[in-house]
């Protein structure tokens, strides 16, 4: 396994996959609905339980703006306006910036035993975090849920289920592991027994982890080359070779029915 790699996380016991709606509903648990048979094994369909595997980021930008809104109660809004916020909200900025960096410089790198790794939500973007919230099921443990400001919450150690791995090897596809909560010393945990509202089965993070296996859904380098693919619905510039200049119009012209320009090449890089 790889930093970048798209994977999906199997509970044998639900017989189902970890996952999340990511937009109205942020709780992670255990969906039972969504696995198809792939040849000789079991693998998501959905994806809803699809994560991409990012090192740990630097959170202490994060992490003060918090402390800040917790102290005065305000809302993500209230902080975004308050001029008192504004050189934190520039460092998180950074931060943000510096952390997309790392990601993308360390795509490929092979993640061990060990290492401590996010797990973000390939169609939200959002992370897999540890909350201070009791779980709704499981009174002994903690909710788990998807937040976009992730913080420390969102570092899981991955631990060995068994004892032929030891920390510092490297991490194979379909390989039983734990997720060891940094910030609370906590494992991610299911029980098949225990189903939400909704159907699925609660996963929170208490004492004794759950085992979870490791599919592969597309791998960093898949991805990578996917993303050279031309897909319909891209939003592409269209070149004109011998006049050195982009094709382009813009809504008035449309409305007129004036035909396309070519804007110079070089006038679109020093405006844009």
């Amino acid at each position: 396994m790889h930093i970048g790699d798209r994977i999906s996380l199997f509970h044998e016991p639900s017989k189902g996959y970890l996952g999340a709606e990511g937009f109205s509903n942020m709780q992670v648990a255990i969906d039972v609905s969504d696995g198809i048979v792939a040849g000789d094994k079991t693998r998501s369909e959905s994806r809803d339980a699809i994560f991409v595997v990012h090192g740990a980021a630097n959170y202490n930008a994060t992490m003060q703006i918090k402390a800040y809104q917790e102290k005065n109660g305000m809302t993500v809004e209230e902080v975004q306006s308050d001029p008192r916020c504004r050189k934190l909200l520039l460092e998180k900025a950074k931060e943000d910036k510096l952390n997309l960096d790392e990601f993308e410089q360390s795509t490929g790198k092979p993640v061990r035993y060990g290492m401590v790794v996010q797990l973000q939500h390939d169609t939200s973007h959002k992370f897999i975090v540890v909350t201070r919230e009791s779980a709704e099921l499981n009174r002994d443990g903690r909710r788990v849920m998807l937040d976009g400001n992730a913080g420390e919450g969102a570092w899981f150690k991955i631990m060995p289920r068994l004892r032929v791995h030891s920390e510092g090897e490297k991490i194979h596809v379909d390989d039983p592991v734990m997720l060891e909560s940094v910030d609370s010393n906590l494992r991610l945990s299911a029980d098949p027994h225990s189903q939400l509202a909704d159907g699925r089965k609660e996963c929170s993070a208490a004492q004794n982890g759950s085992t979870f296996k490791l599919d592969l859904y597309r791998s960093y380098e898949m991805h990578r080359r996917a993303r050279q693919t031309l897909m319909g619905g891209q939003a592409v510039q269209l070149i004109h070779k011998e006049a050195d200049g982009y094709i382009g119009s813009d809504h008035r012209r449309a409305q007129l029915g004036l035909s396309v320009y070519v804007q110079n090449a070089e006038v679109m890089h020093k405006s844009g």
